[in-house]
């Protein structure tokens, strides 16, 4: 049934028992798809990259998530925010999880805290936060490696300086290279030798 064919038919004086009906339970497997639905709901990230619980969401999620379960009420996707805000105020959803199965609700109500504190507590680890600056790290390399890369020569420029050296090579005047090797020589604190010993 339609919110707002439930909200006409309060307005006429029908009464909310009469037009909501509660499934008095739900297998394990759908109560664990509806818990894990809730749980990736309510996580977030923060302005420091920690996951954190939004508790508005939680509880929205929560909520909607029981009445989808466990009643045959409608919830446009278009529209859920609409239509849960008028459930809220027809006292639909309070109606709906006072007359749910108890065990069922605490259950879904441990298993979804439980589960978030363990996923904020493996998410936030140190081990964790490591692993991630690790992969920053590693993405800070690649990209100082990249840079390299593109400032190192093309092959077409190493052949054109290759080219350029051996022509200086050849315009050398020969007679002047054991005065260069004297200079090497001093450069480099040595008398006498090979030049680069």
């Amino acid at each position: 049934m339609l919110v707002s064919e439930i909200k006409e038919r309060l307005e006429n004086g029908e009464p909310i028992d009469a037009l909501i009906n509660i499934k008095p339970y739900l297998s394990h497997v759908e109560k664990k798809i509806l818990s894990e639905n809730i749980i990736k709901g309510s996580l977030d990230k923060n302005e420091n990259d920690l996951v954190v619980c939004d508790f508005f969401n939680r509880e929205l999620t929560k909520n909607i998530g029981i009445i989808v379960n466990y009643t045959d009420i409608g919830i446009n996707n278009d529209e859920f925010l609409e239509d849960y805000d008028t459930l809220s105020e027809l006292g639909i959803i309070d109606y709906v999880l006072n007359n749910m199965n108890k065990s069922d609700r605490y259950f879904i109500k441990d298993m979804v805290s439980k589960c978030i504190e363990q996923e904020i507590s493996i998410r936030n680890s140190i081990e964790s936060v490591a692993q991630k600056g690790i992969n920053d790290l590693k993405v800070i390399i690649e990209e100082g490696i990249a840079k390299i890369v593109e400032k190192l020569p093309s092959d077409k420029q190493i052949k054109s300086l290759s080219k350029t050296l051996i022509k200086d090579v050849n315009k050398l005047d020969w007679d002047k290279v054991p005065m260069l090797k004297q200079m090497w020589e001093t450069a480099n604190g040595k008398s006498g030798g090979q030049v680069g010993e």
